[in-house]
Parts: structure tokens; C-alpha cells; sequence
């Protein structure tokens, strides 16, 4: 089976397993509580509820100890079934208990023969499937917009994110290796193992490995399309739910996949399976469920009790907001920014005394069960993980380097030609450079001339944001959407008075709600120049200034195009107007040339190591084999076989350690060796060249962890390791072959005795 075919295969598997644990199980729970409302606000709220039983189930589990397949299984299924008896006593389980007890009788006291019996069966299994299929093909046919839209929109995701996934094996970013590493840990009930963090998205990947089998690294490798599919489904549904015509919502979220304006920095991270991308999940839902409370509140006029529908909603809200901060803390900082924005559009509504309460009551509780967790570790003597003391450095701006020189740093794992980054790099710093003297001149001299501070401050502050934007959220060629973004921020707002005017107040403060949360995340990307509070760093905060755009131009397409099927005489006409204008954007955005191709994404390994990896673990029985590599296996191979670092194998041969004894104990030791190393993100002059003698010959580089293999140095170590194979093979010629072997990697499989294995300490030529 070939490695493309393989991928395929397990991607469909994740994904289904995803689905039907995640959605189709709270579903079946749930149905009832939801069945009246549109296909988009059902989905969110199982997904939801899925994604947060399952955090915290782990959690639990993780804390006590006692977590293995077996609980995780129980511990979703108990409930489930609790649940469904619940919630469907009257509709499902009693009249199934009722009609099995009729039927049993019937049959002892031979009323009813076993053919008439599963004649009933069939009749009512074959009754259930047709209501089924004609209540879906009504569905088409009443929602065929809906339907086709969303089935392109998860086409143009798979085309622009998928690819890769079939051309590089590897890890994308070197994060994914300590996630890989933090997620074994778990099998052990070592939750937490390099100190408190968000494990919200850990405890997912967790659970998959742990239930199905479905190895790590594979999640890791993969799971990447499925959480960017969920974040862009988020994103279309709740622009289905703020706009009144479906077309903006499809087109909108069309734009964001497909317009070719974007820079890599604003949307290169969904090309990998990371916390905080997948964080992103449960943003707009959160602010989805509470535009849904408060239409409920209008609608209820003041009813409480726990089963109004709006205290529904806001429960969802709450498990949203709690399960950002169970993730990622910047997915939270992006929540909280976005109720601010909500919170000041909306603020006759939320500032009701029937309504603040509750609300603040809910965002405080899902914050609650999020730290709790991670209180309970800390509490426990387990420290702090690094990243969220480097997080809290960020906000309080101490030992932080300005990363204005690492705006290309995501980008640099790209096939683009590095001398034009370097350049792009640098004319860009030097433009920001400018601009922030100016705003710091302005600012210093605005009190000499009160009469004209304001409109210099405001100036300075314009000309700042729009550099930025242009500079960290588009591409060097289109720069002046920077300008273009404020320009529409200026016109949702306007937009929105004019809404306000027109007496549709939810649909103004929306609009108002998305121009000014732009507002707030166009100052955050330029907060230091500005002396404002730095809450995240330029990089990130430009994923989520795209992302957020995105509702804005929506909102505003919404309102032209509500304004223009207004003006639209026939019903006929006024149905397929929306699909005619939305056909008519793309095929102009085709013939314009305006099309985002999907970028071409450089692994952290040969796809010789993780197609012989995956062999290995086939061929092998769990811990009777040792990989000898440099890095990355150590992780993706842990629960199954053992690693010896490459580095530490030749500094065991250096100088007088060659005359020690050394071993590494196992029937099986495969050797990964990168025939043209690559850079490891540390590019150097001659990278992309084959192993030499030249390389050999230098000294073993000295250092910790990644480092040594990194750069010029990946290019020393694998040389040497490369002569130590050679001379290995020439002394046990019968005992070593090749294992696999392309163009850019070989791996040497050694066979040997446990109780004698081979010494690996000898004289290879390069010891020095």
C-alpha cells in the first residue's frame, strides 16, 4: 500500500471517529433540545458539547489516575445511555421497552410466530429508513443552497489544506514534537509532565489515541484538516446566522479561502495540528450562543428558570468560553476582546439587570472549570510550564524580544526563494522602523501644539495600523489593502447607524460589533508602538485580524446584497439571485488572476523516515526494536520502541570513548540517515547539499536538545553517522542492509543477538 493511500485510508478513519463521537453521540443525547432549530445552530451546539464532555472527561480521569481505554470507554458511554433515558423516556426507550415486552409475550404464548416477528422487524426498520430519506431529500430540496454552498466550501478547504498531507510525511512545525511528546505522557497518567498548561486540546488527541488506537503521530500528522475544517465551519455559521442572506455567508467565507491577498503569516498554521488553531473551534461559537441569548431574551420577555431556551444558549456559551481557555490562553484573549466588541455594540441589552448577571455569572464559571485542572496540578507542587511564563512576559512586555524581525519566521518552511523573504523582510522593518519614529515624534510633540494633537495623534495612529496590517495580515503586493481594511471598518460602522435607523437594531449592533472588534484587534497589532497593554505577539494576532475580518466584509457584503434582491421584482428571481451572484464572484476572481493556490509546505523530516517509521512499527513487536535517528522519532516511535540519539551514538565514539564498550540492546536497531540533511529551521549557506567527507571531518557539534541538530550542524552529524554506517558494514557486511533507501534518505536495519550484541564504539575514520 503506498503511503498516499495510507494517509487517505487514516484520515477518513479520524474523521469519522471525530464525527461520530464528537457530533453524532451528543446528538442522539441532545436531539430533543435542539430539533427546531436550523441545521447550523444544531451542529455548533453538539459539537460543542462533544469537544467539552471530552476535555473534561480526560481531565478527570487524568487526575485521578485511572485513565485507560477502558474508563474513557465507560465514561462516555455511561453517560450517553444515562442521557438518552433522559432526555427520550417517553419518545425512544419506553415505548422500545414496551413493544419488546408485547412482543416477547406474544411469542412465549405462541400468538406471534419468530417470521411474523422479524417480519415487524423489518417493516419498521424499513418504515424508519423511508421517513429518514424523504425527510432528507425534502431537506435538500428546500435548503439546495445551503447544501451545495456548504459542500464547496468543504471542497475549496480540502483542496487549499489537504494536499500537503499526501506530498509531506513529517511534522510542519517543530512544536508538534513536545505536543507529541506531552500526549505519551498521558498513557502514563502524566498529565501535565513538563508543567501546567492548557491540555484542552491534548486530552482530544488523547482520547482518540487512547480509545481507538489511532497512533500519535498519525493524529498529529493529519488531525491538522479536521480542526481547520471546524474552525471554517464555525466561521460560515455564524455568518449565517448574523446575515440575512445566505449568499454573503458562502462568498465571504469563500474570500477567506480563496482570495490571494493574505500573507502566509495570517493563515500558514492551519497547515499543522496545534493547540491554538484548534482553540479557534470554540471563539465564534461562543459569541454565536450569546447573539442566540439574546434573542431569546427578546423573544421570552423576561420568563427565567433553567429550561428557557436562552438559559440554554447561555450554558453553551459558557462551555465555549471555558473550553478556549482549556486550549489556548490566546484563544481567550481573542474571546474576550470579541465580548468587549459585543458588549459595547450590544450594551442596552447586556447591561439589563435580568441580563449582566447571568451573563458574567456564565463567562466566570466556564473560566472556572477551565483553571481548575490546571489549579488542582499547582496546588499539587507541578510548576508552570515555560510557555506560560513566555505568554505572561508578552502581556507584561518584560524580556520580549520585538518580533517585528520574525514576521516571517511561520513562513520560512515554505519552497519560496529565501533571498525574496530576506528582502521582503527587510524592507519591512525599515518601513515600520519609519513609522514608529513618526508616531513617536508625533506623540512626544503633540503638546507643544494642542490645537493640533488630536489630528496628528490620529493621523500617526492611522498610518501605524495600516502598515502593519499591510506588512503582517497581506502580501508585499497588496499592501494597500491595509488601508482598504480601515476604509471598511469605517463603513460598518456607518452601516450599522444606518441599520440602527432603519429600526433592525440586532442586525446594527452587529455590524457595529464586528467594525469596532476590528478596531480593538488592529490596535493590539500595533500596541507596543502605541504604549498600550502588548496581550499577544504580531504574529498570532494576525491569524486572528484575518480571520475576523472576514465577519466584517461579510456583514457588509449582507447588507448590499439584502439591499439589492429588495430591488429584485419575482420570487423566481429573487431565489437564485444569491447563487448567481455568488458563481459571478468566482468566476471574476478566476479570470482576475485572484485565486490562492495552496502553499507548498516543507516537513521538519524526509518522507523516507516517516514512511520507514511506519514500516518499522508494522514489522515489529512493541519494544523489541531501537531507532538510532536524530530527533523526531524519539517522540513518534515512544510507546512502541526505544531511540538512541544519533548525537549521542558518535560523542559515545569520540577519542577515548572508542575504547568503551557500547551497546544498544535490541534484536532490531534501524539507522535513519538524511543523505541530504535538511536545515531544520536554521537555514546556512550550502544547505541542500549531500553528506561529505568535508562535513566529516569537523567536529562534533556540542549542545542541548534540538540544537545540535540544527543548521550546519544537522549536516555534520548525519555526515558522521553516515562513514560510521559505512564502516559498521564493512565488519558485519552479513548482519546490516538497507531498510529503505530514496534520493534523500537511507535507513540501515542491523540484525543481532539481545544477550550479545554488537559493539557500536569503533574507529569509523572521524572520531575526532
Amino acid at each position: 500500500m503506498s503511503m498516499q493511500l495510507l494517509t487517505l485510508l487514516q484520515l477518513l478513519y479520524i474523521l469519522v471517529l471525530y464525527i461520530g463521537v464528537v457530533i453524532l453521540i451528543p446528538a442522539a443525547v441532545f436531539h430533543s433540545k435542539f430539533e427546531d432549530h436550523p441545521f447550523y445552530v444544531r451542529y455548533m451546539a453538539y459539537t460543542c458539547i462533544g469537544n467539552f464532555f471530552l476535555m473534561n472527561l480526560v481531565f478527570v480521569l487524568q487526575l485521578l489516575k485511572i485513565s485507560n481505554r477502558t474508563t474513557l470507554i465507560l465514561g462516555v458511554i455511561i453517560p450517553a445511555l444515562l442521557g438518552i433515558a433522559a432526555f427520550h423516556w417517553q419518545e425512544w426507550v419506553k415505548a422500545t421497552l414496551v413493544t419488546a415486552g408485547e412482543t416477547t409475550h406474544n411469542v412465549m404464548v405462541n400468538t406471534m410466530g419468530f417470521r411474523l416477528f422479524f417480519v415487524r422487524i423489518f417493516q419498521n426498520v424499513g418504515q424508519a429508513f423511508t421517513t429518514t430519506v424523504k425527510a432528507i431529500a425534502e431537506n435538500l430540496i428546500n435548503r439546495w443552497f445551503d447544501w451545495i454552498g456548504t459542500i464547496a466550501i468543504i471542497a475549496v478547504i480540502c483542496w487549499q489544506y489537504g494536499g500537503h498531507l499526501f506530498e509531506v510525511f513529517g511534522y510542519t512545525t517543530s512544536d508538534m514534537l513536545v505536543h507529541n511528546q506531552w500526549i505519551n505522557a498521558m498513557g502514563n497518567n502524566d498529565i501535565f509532565t513538563s508543567g501546567v498548561y492548557p491540555y484542552g486540546f491534548h486530552c482530544i488527541i488523547y482520547f482518540f489515541h487512547a480509545v481507538f488506537g489511532v497512533k500519535t503521530y498519525v493524529l498529529l500528522r493529519l488531525f491538522s484538516l479536521v480542526q481547520t475544517l471546524l474552525i471554517h465551519m464555525t466561521l460560515l455559521f455564524l455568518l449565517r446566522l448574523v446575515c440575512k442572506t445566505e449568499s454573503a455567508a458562502y462568498v465571504a467565507t469563500g474570500f477567506f479561502l480563496l482570495l490571494n491577498i493574505w500573507g502566509e503569516n495570517a493563515y500558514v498554521r492551519y497547515y499543522s495540528t496545534l493547540p491554538q488553531e484548534y482553540g479557534m473551534i470554540f471563539i465564534l461559537p461562543a459569541i454565536f450562543f450569546l447573539i442566540l441569548f439574546f434573542r431569546g431574551r427578546e423573544e421570552e420577555e423576561g420568563t427565567k428558570g433553567i429550561k428557557v431556551e436562552s438559559t440554554r444558549m447561555l450554558r453553551l456559551f459558557s462551555i465555549c468560553v471555558s473550553m478556549t481557555l482549556a486550549v489556548h490562553f490566546y484563544d481567550t484573549i481573542a474571546l474576550g476582546i470579541l465580548c468587549v466588541a459585543i458588549g459595547l455594540a450590544f450594551c442596552r441589552v447586556v447591561f439589563k439587570k435580568e441580563n449582566i448577571g447571568r451573563i458574567v455569572y456564565a463567562g466566570a464559571i466556564g473560566l472556572v472549570i477551565a483553571i481548575l485542572p490546571m489549579l488542582i496540578a499547582y496546588i499539587g507542587g507541578t510548576p508552570m510550564q515555560g510557555s506560560l511564563r513566555w505568554g505572561i512576559n508578552v502581556i507584561e512586555d518584560k524580556g520580549y524580544q520585538d518580533d517585528q524581525i520574525d514576521v516571517m519566521s511561520d513562513q520560512s518552511r515554505l519552497y519560496e526563494d529565501k533571498g525574496l523573504w530576506e528582502q521582503a523582510g527587510a524592507d519591512f522593518r525599515k518601513q515600520i522602523t519609519n513609522v514608529a519614529a513618526a508616531v513617536t515624534a508625533t506623540i512626544n510633540d503633540a503638546g507643544q501644539d494642542t490645537s493640533k494633537a488630536g489630528v496628528k495623534i490620529a493621523g500617526s495612529i492611522f498610518h501605524t495600523m495600516q502598515a502593519y496590517l499591510a506588512g503582517y495580515v497581506f502580501i508585499s503586493k497588496h499592501s494597500s489593502f491595509g488601508v482598504i481594511t480601515l476604509i471598511l471598518i469605517v463603513v460598518g460602522i456607518v452601516l450599522g447607524v444606518i441599520t440602527l435607523f432603519r429600526d433592525e437594531k440586532e442586525q446594527g449592533r452587529m455590524l457595529l460589533a464586528a467594525s469596532v472588534n476590528m478596531i480593538f484587534f488592529s490596535l493590539l497589532l500595533v500596541a507596543r508602538e502605541l504604549h498600550l497593554p502588548v496581550l499577544m505577539d504580531k504574529n498570532r494576532t494576525s491569524i486572528y485580524v484575518a480571520f475576523f475580518l472576514i465577519i466584517l466584509l461579510g456583514m457588509i457584503m449582507d447588507f448590499f446584497i439584502d439591499l439589492g434582491i429588495g430591488m429584485i421584482e419575482g420570487d423566481v428571481l429573487k431565489k437564485i439571485s444569491p447563487a448567481i451572484f455568488a458563481v459571478v464572484c468566482f468566476v471574476f476572481l478566476g479570470l482576475a488572476g485572484w485565486i490562492r493556490q495552496p502553499a507548498k509546505i516543507e516537513a521538519f523530516q524526509k518522507n523516507g523516515a516517516v514512511l520507514c517509521l511506519t514500516n518499522i512499527l508494522r514489522d515489529n513487536e512493541p519494544k523489541t526494536f531501537n531507532i538510532i535517528s536524530a530527533n523526531d522519532e524519539i517522540r513518534m516511535a515512544e510507546e512502541y520502541g526505544y531511540h538512541y540519539e544519533a548525537h549521542e551514538l558518535l560523542l559515545q565514539n569520540m577519542g577515548f570513548n572508542v575504547n568503551n564498550y557500547l551497546v544498544v540492546p535490541s534484536s532490531r536497531v534501524y539507522v535513519f540517515i538524511e543523505k541530504i540533511p535538511g536545515d531544520y529551521d536554521a537555514p546556512y549557506e550550502g544547505s541542500g547539499r549531500p553528506l561529505s567527507r568535508e562535513s566529516a571531518s569537523k567536529p562534533l557539534p556540542f549542545g542541548s536538545g534540538i540544537d545540535v541538530y540544527k543548521g550546519e550542524n544537522r549536516h555534520v552529524v548525519m555526515s558522521k553517522l553516515y562513514y560510521w554506517a559505512q564502516i559498521f558494514a564493512s565488519m558485519y557486511e552479513n548482519e546490516i542492509s538497507v531498510y529503505y533507501e530514496d534520493d534523500e534518505f537511507v535507513c540501515y536495519e542491523i540484525r543481532q543477538s539481545v544477550d550479545r550484541p554488537f559493539d557500536m564504539s569503533f574507529d569509523y575514520g572521524y572520531n575526532n
